[in-house]
């Protein structure tokens, strides 16, 4: 079995797994074909698609067994409603080890235009795949997820906006993707970077206080083409900036280094998303020329968020999604096996053609 390329995979991984974890999904029905006079016993590895820059570490693998199931484990000037989630099942939640997310936690996402996205409760911003990813993966853990993003905020903006938005739901993890709006738009100045600097460890040393665990998400980088210029929000106002004429990569690429050292002087965590982006944007060109990984040359696409949710996760401590199929040809016996359990979902038939079918209804994932 193959996943598609990223979006759909992505999706697969996250929304379809969550609609699996937490309801009863339509039947669904996958096949797989194979010769009559195939061996006893076969091993086929299956392949992921994450697309250019995406890790596949952290997507759903699925593998067929011989004998044995492998055991391995935009933006508008108005904030966003506030999204809130609870855990996905159980009573008792359950602290997973090697897990930077505990049971019980509260986790806040802080950020602008990146957080607070064009529809923030849309299944393909990076928070809500991480959400989902980590309550279908993780179905036993009970943790709280909430979005307080702000298009075109600064880390200064939010200072001001800390206490109402973020620290009054008493969060114990935060993540902090901030810097985007920060530069202006405008030719690089170093008084903004130190501004920039100082306001970041202010909210950093605020965090701290209520006692959250801190993940910092550097923005990350945009497409710049000669004389194309994107709609902006600077000091709070929509404007139009070339963002190659003003160096913006260049920019947030020293923002991103900043927001590194921040993270090391306060023994918080970093995500790199400045730099996962801009080498998967050198990839993707050198294949096509107009490899794109925004929507206007400032908002990210689906794939981009996809790859902070993954970066985000890893970093955590995620463990992929893993699915075995374990099939015995003489018997036509098939066991699905996740890392939950195993369970008999699927069958093997032979047609009238004498080739054998392995039918599976409602995938386990998890």
């Amino acid at each position: 079995m193959r996943s598609s390329a990223i979006h759909s995979a992505v999706r697969a991984a996250c929304v379809g797994l969550l609609a699996a974890a937490v309801s009863t999904p339509a039947p669904a029905q996958s096949t797989t074909t194979q010769p009559a006079s195939a061996p006893a016993a076969t091993t086929e590895p299956a392949t992921t698609a994450w697309g250019a820059g995406i890790p596949a570490r952290l997507l759903a693998s699925t593998q067929a067994a011989a004998t044995e199931p492998a055991t391995s484990p935009s933006a508008t000037s108005q904030p966003s409603p506030t999204t809130t989630s609870g855990p996905a099942t159980g009573p008792q939640g359950v602290d997973t080890p090697g897990l930077a997310i505990r049971n019980d936690d509260v986790v806040v996402f802080l950020g602008d235009d990146l957080v607070d996205t064009p529809r923030p409760t849309s299944t393909n911003s990076f928070p809500m795949l991480v959400e989902t990813f980590m309550t279908a993966r993780y179905p036993d853990l009970r943790a709280r997820y909430i979005n307080v993003g702000w298009s075109g905020d600064t880390v200064a903006r939010a200072l001001l906006r800390l206490d109402r938005d973020m620290l009054s739901h008493r969060p114990t993890a935060v993540v902090v993707c901030l810097g985007l709006n920060d530069p202006e738009y405008l030719p690089f100045a170093e008084e903004r970077l130190a501004a920039y600097r100082q306001d970041l460890l202010n909210l950093l040393a605020k965090c701290r206080e209520a006692g959250a665990r801190v993940w910092l998400m550097s923005p990350p980088s945009v497409d710049e083409e000669k004389g194309r210029k994107v709609r902006v929000q600077r000091a709070g106002r929509p404007g139009m900036t070339d963002l190659q004429a003003v160096g913006y990569n260049s920019t947030l690429q020293r923002y991103a280094g900043a927001m590194k050292e921040a993270a090391e002087q306060t023994d918080s965590g970093f995500v790199d998303w400045f730099a996962e982006s801009a080498a998967a944007r050198a990839r993707g060109r050198q294949i096509d020329p107009d490899f794109a990984l925004t929507t206007d040359g400032l908002n990210p696409t689906d794939r981009t968020h996809a790859m902070a949710a993954a970066a985000l996760l890893e970093a955590w401590g995620a463990k992929p999604i893993e699915v075995t199929l374990e099939l015995t040809w003489a018997s036509g016996d098939v066991k699905v096996a996740s890392h939950l359990a195993p369970v008999n979902v699927a069958r093997a038939e032979i047609n009238a053609a004498g080739q054998r079918r392995i039918v599976v209804r409602n995938l386990p994932l998890p």
